[in-house]
Parts: C-alpha cells; structure tokens; sequence
C-alpha cells in the first residue's frame, strides 16, 4: 500500500464508517458506475417484461394459461442458455465485444417484440431476449469483478449486486403499474 493511502487510513481508523467510506472511494470508479447502470437496466427490463408477459400472451394472443406461462418460461431458459455459452466463449471474443453482443441481442429482441404477430413469434423473441440478458449479465459481472480492486473485492461485487436486488424490486413494481395504464392490444386477428 503507498505511503499516502496508509497515513489516509491510520487517520480515519478511529472514525466510524471510514473503512467503507474508503471502500467506497477505492470501488466507486467510473468503470465500475457504467457497468453498474448497465447491469441495473437491464435487469430492470427483464423483470419488468418477466411479470408482464403472461398476462399480455393470454390477453393478445388468447393463449391458454399454460402457454402462456411459457412465453415466461422461455424467457429464463434464453437467460439461462446466454450464460452457459457465454463463460465459455469470453475468452475467445473478450469482455467489452461479448457485452456490446449481448446488449445488442437483447435491444433488438426488444425492438422486434412489436413485430410479433403470433404466438411462435413472441415464443422465439423471448427466448433471444433471454439470452441476450444471460450473455449481458454474465459479461457484466465479470468486468465488475475485473475493474474492482482486488482488497475490495467483496465489498464491490456486493454494491454491484445491490444494482439486481433494487432492480428486482423496480421492474416488477414498473411492469405491474404500466400494465394497468396500458391496456394490451389484440393482434391475434
């Protein structure tokens, strides 16, 4: 540790709450913010998308209720096939290409949610967005892990991790709200 990081710490020893104000400072780069938000984002998406769409095959599509719980289905399967392929490919294309990859699967499985006319079509652009979200998540806490010092490690993957848990809480809460703003279309016609 240099000299002035160690004289930083004897002073601020005795007071309360320095060691995480220190930890703080030490993860709180840039870096580490954009990967954070990026990360926030689209977890919020995902779980904002994962409540509502139940609802929107059976009021859309007229699905049954079992179908349309796989159009949700489809959606954590995508996720979870994005992260098994991902860990093993992120040495051959490297992190930044792997989450620029993984960001543009899951923007243009969004965009072409509107373009869905059937049932097969919304099974198949869940099950993209899913792995657009697997490939992304898995990406970004891997660089989160790179881009935090090594002796704050924990701390930073923690305050990283925080960015799932508030966006656990929002995306439900924003799809549930927007849901009863919005009525859904029926465009199995």
């Amino acid at each position: 540790m240099p000299a002035h990081r160690r004289k930083r710490a004897a002073r601020s020893a005795g007071t309360p709450g320095a060691g995480t104000r220190e930890a703080l400072r030490a993860v709180c780069s840039r870096n580490f913010a954009v990967i954070t938000l990026v990360n926030f984002l689209v977890m919020v998406v995902y779980y904002l998308i994962f409540v509502t769409i139940t609802a929107y095959a059976r009021a859309t599509f007229h699905l049954s209720l079992s179908l349309s719980g796989l159009s949700s289905g489809l959606l954590i399967i995508g996720c979870l096939a994005g992260r098994f392929f991902t860990g093993s490919l992120l040495p051959v294309l490297g992190l930044r290409p792997a989450l620029f990859a993984g960001l543009g699967i899951f923007s243009a499985s969004i965009g072409c949610f509107f373009l869905s006319d059937s049932a097969a079509g919304l099974f198949l652009q869940r099950f993209v967005c899913g792995t657009g979200v697997g490939i992304a998540g898995t990406v970004t806490g891997s660089l989160v892990a790179w881009v935090v010092p090594p002796e704050h490690r924990g701390f930073g993957v923690s305050v990283f991790s925080m960015s799932t848990a508030l966006a656990l809480a929002l995306g439900p809460f924003l799809g549930i709200l927007l849901s009863g703003l919005m009525p859904y279309a029926d465009r199995s016609v």
